[in-house]
């Protein structure tokens, strides 16, 4: 599913990315499925790294196929992430990169990285997966 969520982000298909997205969704254990906690960094990533129509548009698109396939709680994630809503931590992590802060990065990955059992490592999987994909280095 990651790869076909990748190649659909790099060539801009749709279909592709939509795909991979429900491969991804609800994929794994917990409160948060680890295929649910990846796409919530993917969407971050996009919105990050887009022009917000853009972003909006295929952070809606993995939404749709994703949230009638988890569980409610995961699913009020994927949707805030599809509209480009995060956390505190995460809001620190997009400000240490927009002004090349090493520091603010560490310290907001730091933080993100023991959330839940998996969840902020899978999360910072497909954000970084993402912004990878995207420059063409998948």
């Amino acid at each position: 599913g990651i790869q076909e969520l990748f190649s659909g982000l790099q060539t801009q298909h749709v279909l592709a990315m939509r795909n991979g997205g429900d491969m991804l969704a609800g994929l794994g254990l917990g409160l948060t499925p680890a295929g649910d906690d990846f796409l919530v960094g993917s969407m971050l990533a996009l919105w990050s790294s887009m022009p917000a129509a853009t972003a909006s548009n295929l952070c809606l698109d993995i939404a749709e196929i994703a949230t009638p396939k988890t569980n409610s709680l995961s699913a009020a994630w994927l949707t805030a992430s599809a509209r480009g809503q995060a956390g505190e931590h995460w809001h620190h992590l997009l400000q240490g990169l927009s002004t090349n802060d090493p520091a603010t990065t560490e310290h907001a990955v730091l933080a993100i990285l023991p959330s839940g059992h998996t969840s902020g490592a899978d999360s910072l999987g497909g954000f970084i997966g993402t912004l990878r994909a995207l420059a063409g280095k998948t």
